[in-house]
């Protein structure tokens, strides 16, 4: 009885006990931290094979070239199919997910990893598995941004008439209305787009669209949103100007004046930089911009009644620029690329805030905030987009029939009026900006 009772030696028990126990989590975390490893390895293996196999997609690759060259990423990264149990899938079109349309890639891939300490256990190998999806969301897809995360983006009005047979309208806001025919919406009320899609909600058709409501978010559009400053001027042109053109030679041309007049004037080549406003139509006639930017720093941007402004946005291949490589350039150094952008309000001109998208039944002359680009009974042309990220874009025109390549903006108000908006994409498939590939799922 007194050996039982002896305790010496009783701490050595149980510290092996203890130890043993340690040991067993230490073994379990480094067979984890192994397979994550491992796992993480071949997602981006994953990551390659669906962007390689989207880009080819992109460019009108047949879907055999595209699963060769998605499983030929995934082997540069170490996934290689049918070696060592490793099982590479590439389904094009996705077969779940978000995004199981024409024009994206999925890639799934299994691979079995040997484990160490979990051998003690029967287990010498555990598969893991991974997936990834790309595709290019932008281009031939939407020609109309809207991108105010919460409120009522996308709004009708009138007889309003939107003509965008080949693109579709993407509402980036949660809002349960964020698609909204206001009050006063006329019989004329039409809409020839594919869809429209949508974050939030909204009616299920409208003006004759289909409305996809509820629909996983996308990124912005591939544009230039910032623009230039006054330290990147390389000219300030200031009148009599000789045939009444502004040439900037690839540099950024900039005024300074409050609500710069451009009527009857051609700028060409380059960026038109205003600090304090500009307005185009203050006295009637015709105002042309030829493969350059109106960018409104400062200020607002007016266009009067039955005025014309005909603007050619920057392709790459048109481009002079001083110093950059296709894109515009200012005296600070500073290279931007706005190909494809006619006219740019970027959100650091405070002038406009996207507060009237708030408004369930938004006007004309609403403060802080609506860009007017349309109004009278005009037919102007924008072979370009108007990126205004933190504007509200009103639309009004009666008897006219206004063109524009696209439109980037916080929301849209559309009254009384006819939008005609070809694919950019289609218009311009070798330069469009458009043309990337992002990784959705």
């Amino acid at each position: 009885m007194k050996v039982f009772r002896d305790e010496n030696g009783q701490m050595l028990v149980f510290t092996a006990l203890t130890m043993t126990v340690l040991l067993g989590f230490l073994a379990l975390a480094t067979d984890v931290g192994t397979l994550f490893r491992a796992r993480r390895q071949l997602q981006i293996a994953a990551d390659a094979g669906a962007t390689a196999a989207a880009m080819d997609l992109m460019y009108g690759n047949t879907t055999t070239q595209a699963t060769t060259d998605a499983k030929d990423a995934t082997a540069a990264d170490g996934a290689v199919d049918g070696t060592g149990g490793t099982v590479v899938t590439v389904n094009i079109k996705p077969q779940n997910g978000f995004h199981t349309s024409v024009g994206y890639a999925e890639v799934l891939i299994t691979q079995p990893n040997p484990t160490f300490f979990l051998r003690l256990f029967g287990r010498n190998t555990m598969t893991i598995g991974t997936r990834a999806v790309a595709g290019s969301p932008g281009f031939a897809t939407n020609c109309i941004f809207l991108m105010d995360p919460t409120d009522y983006d996308f709004k009708v009005q009138g007889s309003f008439k939107l003509n965008a047979p080949g693109c579709g309208v993407y509402v980036n806001s949660k809002n349960s209305q964020s698609v909204l025919s206001a009050s006063g919406a006329g019989g004329g009320l039409t809409i020839d787009s594919p869809y429209v899609t949508t974050v939030g909600g909204g009616p299920s058709s409208l003006g004759g669209a289909p409305i996809f409501t509820y629909a996983a978010p996308e990124s912005p559009p591939n544009l230039q949103s910032t623009g230039f400053g006054s330290s990147d001027c390389t000219s300030t042109p200031a009148p009599p100007y000789k045939n009444n053109t502004i040439n900037a030679g690839g540099g950024v041309a900039c005024f300074t004046g409050t609500n710069v007049d451009i009527t009857g004037l051609t700028l060409q080549d380059g960026v038109f930089l205003f600090e304090n406003g500009v307005q185009a139509g203050n006295t009637g006639g015709t105002t042309t911009v030829s493969d350059a930017t109106i960018e409104v720093s400062g200020g607002s941007f007016t266009q009067n009644s039955n005025s014309l402004l005909n603007i050619s946005a920057p392709q790459p291949s048109n481009k002079t620029c001083l110093t950059c490589v296709d894109d515009f350039c200012g005296l600070s150094g500073t290279c931007l690329n706005f190909n494809a952008v006619g006219l740019l309000v970027p959100s650091s001109n405070t002038t406009y805030n996207s507060t009237p998208c708030a408004s369930s039944s938004p006007g004309n002359g609403a403060a802080n905030g609506t860009l007017q680009v349309q109004f009278g009974s005009n037919n102007q042309l924008f072979d370009g987009y108007i990126v205004a990220p933190n504007a509200d874009i009103y639309l009004q025109d009666n008897g006219g029939g206004t063109t524009y390549s696209g439109i980037y903006a916080a929301c849209m108000f559309g009254k009384s009026s006819t939008v005609n908006i070809p694919s950019y994409n289609v218009e311009h498939p070798a330069t469009t900006p458009l043309r990337t590939v992002a990784l959705v799922e």
